[in-house]
């Protein structure tokens, strides 16, 4: 009989546009442990996320934050309320993503989502209701968030809270040693990252979840089914 592989925990800032490695460990972490008490950092992704150009060129979507919130944690961080973003936002997916195959398909409800969260107050507050829509549209599983201030085991240094989670290591945010304080315990979740089909030539990594998402639509599972597959196997 083949024993059960331990949860490892996963340490990420609050969620927004996750990548593919976003996804992988948010997927496979237990738990999931959200720094939502983390100063904002212009460095981090919980405030943009990559999306690919017709040239095979990379660039970001980013919400716009209030000018004196940019050293405050992130539960207090606002939205610029000048800035109208969503629509901007729009104009870039449409001229990304418009010869993809399921732009269309999304386009009308993204646009209604993409307003509806211009008019939240907090960052946090419009990056969760983006994240929780762009996981529906993929179909992936509701994923539990542990708030790192409701967490009694929490231990500002991540390999103690790996001790303290009885776990001998863990999972943390791709190239997050700008914004996040590293584990040595750190380990990369054993997963394939799958080249997918992308319109034009090549493929471009470390592309959010809409990239997928216009690409692949209703069948994205067929490539996020893989982010779960070498681990449970």
């Amino acid at each position: 009989m083949q024993a059960e592989k331990p949860d490892l925990p996963a340490i990420v800032l609050p969620p927004f546009l996750p990548n593919l490695y976003d996804l992988a460990i948010m997927l496979n972490g237990r738990p999931v442990l959200v720094a939502d008490h983390h100063r904002f950092s212009r460095k981090s992704r919980v405030h943009r996320g990559r999306i690919r150009t017709p040239d095979g060129q990379q660039q970001w979507l980013t919400l716009p934050v209030h000018s004196e919130d940019r050293k405050k944690p992130l539960t207090e961080v606002r939205l610029d309320p000048h800035t109208p973003w969503a629509r901007e936002w729009l104009k870039q997916l449409t001229f990304c993503y418009s010869a993809s195959t399921y732009f269309d398909f999304f386009e009308s409800e993204l646009q209604s989502d993409l307003e509806e969260a211009e008019q939240k107050t907090f960052l946090l507050e419009a990056t969760g209701f983006l994240f929780d829509r762009i996981r529906r549209y993929l179909e992936l599983p509701e994923i539990t968030f542990a708030k790192a201030g409701e967490l009694p085991e929490w231990d500002e240094n991540p390999d103690q809270l790996a001790r303290n989670l009885g776990a001998g290591n863990m999972y943390q945010e791709h190239r997050s040693r700008h914004y996040l304080r590293q584990a040595e315990c750190r380990i990369d979740p054993p997963v394939t990252f799958p080249e997918y089909h992308q319109s034009g030539r090549g493929f471009v990594p470390w592309c959010c979840a809409l990239d997928l998402l216009f690409e692949y639509g209703p069948e994205a599972f067929k490539v996020t089914d893989l982010l779960t597959a070498d681990i449970h196997s």
